[in-house]
């Protein structure tokens, strides 16, 4: 045990005195606005049932934690591919937006309207969390997500 806090201390020690580098760009006005965007272009695609649109917005290592992970661009593609066309409305509220350099995460609550295989009008609440990337190109694009629903699977719509 004694032998995990010497290393613990002579790690910290080796990054105290490590350069600092640059520092990473800030986190400006843009860069939330641009996420946000891409938030509703994230909802828009989703309820025209356009995948391969939506998909496009994810980097290509995404990762989804849920009790169905999904682990890559393609993945995700081959999870929503049916659920096209199903959604009516999807209605994020971003409650926050906030990063340094090439990361930020937005949290947000949303409601979605969706129509079963069955033909039954649902209603899903709930929050959510992206983790956004800036791409190379200056690009935002989603790298991870977790969502939890707040309502009942058998939610009905009105």
């Amino acid at each position: 045990m004694r032998h995990v806090g010497r290393i613990l201390l002579l790690t910290v020690g080796v990054l105290a005195c490590a350069p600092a580098g640059d520092a990473p760009p800030a986190f400006t006005p843009e860069d939330d606005a641009a996420i946000r965007a891409l938030i509703d272009e994230w909802a828009r695609t989703w309820v025209d049932g356009d995948t391969e649109a939506t998909v496009a917005l994810l980097t290509e290592d995404y990762f989804e934690a849920r009790s169905t992970a999904i682990d890559s661009r393609a993945a995700a593609l081959e999870r929503y591919a049916p659920f096209s066309g199903s959604y009516t409305q999807v209605t994020p509220t971003v409650l926050r937006v906030e990063g340094v350099g090439d990361l930020a995460h937005a949290w947000m609550g949303f409601e979605n309207r969706y129509t079963t295989e069955e033909g039954e009008r649902r209603i899903q609440t709930g929050n959510g969390l992206w983790v956004v990337k800036r791409m190379p190109d200056g690009q935002w694009r989603f790298a991870a997500s977790g969502w939890q629903s707040t309502t009942r699977p058998d939610s009905t719509a009105m």
